[in-house]
This record gives structure tokens, C-alpha cells and sequence, in this order.
């Protein structure tokens, strides 16, 4: 009788979903440090917002984890392509090339041409995990922070969000 109970609770999906695993994960969360400017910089896309006269719909947010220094970039598509070229031509020809650059897992930034990019600059670049955003959680409440700013100020008729 004994093991008719061990295994009807063994077998029981009830249980098993009530049940905390018994293996504990593999890793433990760590805590990213940095130590200089330019040491990592995080980036993220907001978006769509309405089209502008400049038929921008994306913001491309790009922040120094060390000083917490902010730049946004309107962009009118968010293809690798477009992401790479403000980020190398804007923000990497302006400040200086960081040594890490982290990101979600969008295509855009797990493309071919942004590897390269990163390879060439010899950057490392990091991704949070899948479907789990707050790998990057300074980046996206400064995003939640603007998005929420930026919808409240404007609707969908207006066309000149990304003016300066």
C-alpha cells in the first residue's frame, strides 16, 4: 500500500505543478559592476510611435551603465542596418567605442551585421535571456520612464516628436 501512494503522488499532475522544483538552478544571479565610462553601454528600441515628418517611428536609447548618461536617437526602421549605423556614426563617433555593448535578443541586434560591427571594434557583446527583460533592467525603465513621457505629451496627430 505503501508504494500505491508513493507512486499515485509521483504520478499526480496536480502535485507535480503544486511542487517547488527540488534541484536548485544552475547559476545565481550576479550583479553586473562596472568601473570606468564607456565600460558598458546599454541600448534598447522604444516603439512605433507615430510617424514624423521625417518618417521616424523608433527611438534608439543608448546608455553608459557607469555614468548613466542617456542619448536618444530617432530612427525610422529598427533593421540592424539603421541600429548600427546611428549607434557607430552618432553615439561611438562622439563619445569614444565602450568595451561591452548590451542589448536585448532583437534581430537587430543579433544579426550579422551588428556582430561584425562589434568584431571589428572589438566589442563584446552581451544579450539579456530570452523573454526576460529585466536581464537589462536600468535600460528598460528608462525606456518605460520616456515611452510613458513621450505617449502622454503626444497623440497620434502630432508629427514632431523627434524635433530637438
Amino acid at each position: 500500500m505503501k508504494d500505491d501512494i508513493r507512486d499515485f503522488i509521483r504520478n499526480c499532475t496536480v502535485c507535480a505543478a503544486r511542487k517547488r522544483p527540488t534541484k536548485p538552478g544552475r547559476h545565481g544571479l550576479q550583479e553586473y559592476s562596472v568601473s570606468f565610462p564607456l565600460d558598458r553601454v546599454c541600448t534598447d528600441i522604444i516603439g512605433p510611435l507615430p510617424v514624423t515628418q521625417q518618417n521616424n517611428r523608433f527611438i534608439l536609447v543608448v546608455m553608459d551603465q557607469f555614468t548613466r548618461f542617456v542619448k536618444c536617437y530617432a530612427i525610422p526602421n529598427q533593421t540592424a542596418e539603421t541600429v548600427a549605423r546611428k549607434i557607430v556614426y552618432e553615439y561611438f563617433s562622439r563619445y569614444g567605442v565602450c568595451l561591452d555593448i548590451h542589448s536585448d535578443q532583437g534581430c537587430n541586434y543579433q544579426s550579422k551585421l551588428f556582430r561584425e560591427v562589434c568584431r571589428l571594434l572589438e566589442i563584446n557583446q552581451t544579450r539579456t535571456s530570452s523573454y526576460h527583460p529585466s536581464g537589462n533592467g536600468m535600460s528598460e525603465r528608462l525606456n518605460k520612464c520616456l515611452y510613458d513621457m513621450i505617449t502622454t505629451y503626444i497623440d497620434d496627430n502630432q508629427t514632431i516628436w523627434d524635433e530637438d
